[in-house]
């Protein structure tokens, strides 16, 4: 079984979980699963429903935001951001290795502008996760989401 690696207050990613894992999560106050896995993404790994039935099996919520390669949309950014903003409890993020969920967090972070670069950077390496090579794009992310809020 993987283990939860805590990235922000209630907040936990990991690589894939097994259904063993949702008892270790619920015991952290995890009350919503998130998978940024592609259905099929590797041989034998469980799909999205059979995640889902085991986290409602357990009262847990479960979101499918599936995300793939590099490129991470202001879409996906978005919605992560706004689940984990209106959770009643913990929130488990889980994807191949870890590292899209951490980078959907931190840009999540980045498009809110309440984090600085340095401590997104911080937080992530905590955790295990190098998001050094990202920096670049979370200055995009966060000109991007500016310029989206001056615009309204």
């Amino acid at each position: 079984m993987n283990e939860l690696k805590k990235i922000d207050e209630g907040v936990y990613v990991s690589a894939q979980i097994m259904e063993a894992t949702l008892d270790v999560a619920k015991t952290h106050g995890v009350t919503l699963i998130i998978c940024n896995r592609p259905d099929g993404e590797d041989v034998g790994q469980p799909t999205a429903d059979e995640v889902k039935g085991w986290a409602e099996a357990r009262g847990m919520n479960f979101k499918h935001i599936p995300v793939t390669g590099q490129h991470l949309d202001l879409k996906e950014i978005s919605e992560f951001g706004i689940l984990l903003s209106e959770v009643k409890g913990g929130a488990l993020a889980y994807c191949r290795s870890g590292m899209r969920s951490c980078s959907l967090w931190a840009l999540a972070h980045v498009a809110l502008d309440d984090l600085t670069n340095d401590e997104i950077l911080s937080v992530a390496k905590n955790a295990g996760y190098d998001l050094r090579p990202m920096t670049i794009g979370l200055e995009s992310v966060r000109k991007a989401a500016r310029a989206s809020i001056a615009g309204r």
